[in-house]
């Protein structure tokens, strides 16, 4: 557990830097160019920040991992995203779909953020405009004997970099944040999850299946 809450805050201290001076920037420029949207601005990045702010007042030596409702964790993706919009107009549209069943599913905070940020740093590169990522969440089975998992989604058009040119030290890479997701999937569901990053048709796909009986259960606070 020490492990994978090191690991957690390794994804929180790589989301925060460049997001964030990249939105005082957008900010910044607003107050000049476009003051009606400062307000819209500075609510959505709050937001997200309050997210990634909540496990700070756990004590160190906390063993337990910070786990979240995924409506949650798609619920700072969009205060990211919203930001990014504003960052990016015309050239980014996103969208987010998630079933209300996947809403109320537990999982491990920070999981699939670092999957968004990737879907927009890299479809940046490879991209026609304007870049569009979809984030969608769902219960589903493999087949109708199948166990139920939770499936989640998130895809990008563009192209996909290899992650050995992101660990070498490519530009804007993030091979790092994949690791740490993959490692925090094995170590805490061991064979009942899977991770694949895939790319079909000019669309990079990230998709991450936890099986139902592996979930943490869902809270009845979280209704």
């Amino acid at each position: 557990m020490a492990a994978e809450r090191a690991r957690l805050r390794m994804l929180r201290y790589q989301l925060n830097p460049h997001f964030f001076f990249n939105a005082l920037n957008t900010i910044g420029a607003l107050a000049e160019n476009a003051p009606g949207q400062v307000q819209t601005a500075v609510r959505e990045l709050s937001g997200f920040l309050r997210y990634t702010l909540l496990d700070s007042t756990e004590s160190p030596e906390t063993s337990a991992v910070q786990v979240v409702p995924l409506q949650d964790e798609l619920e700072a993706a969009r205060h990211y995203l919203t930001v990014e919009k504003i960052r990016f107009e015309e050239d980014l549209q996103w969208t987010v779909d998630l079933d209300e069943e996947s809403a109320a599913q537990r999982i491990p905070a920070f999981l699939v953020l670092p999957l968004v940020e990737n879907a927009i740093k890299h479809g940046q590169r490879t991209s026609p405009s304007p870049l569009r990522v979809a984030i969608r969440g769902q219960m589903t089975t493999a087949a109708p004997s199948a166990p139920s998992q939770l499936v989640v989604e998130v895809t990008n058009t563009g192209h996909l970099r290899s992650e050995g040119h992101l660990r070498s030290g490519g530009k804007g890479g993030t091979g790092t944040g994949l690791d740490n997701v993959r490692a925090r999937l094995d170590a805490r569901y061991a064979d009942h999850s899977r991770f694949a990053l895939t790319e079909k048709d000019g669309r990079v796909r990230a998709r991450i299946e936890i099986d139902a009986d592996a979930l943490d259960k869902p809270s009845t606070t979280d209704a």
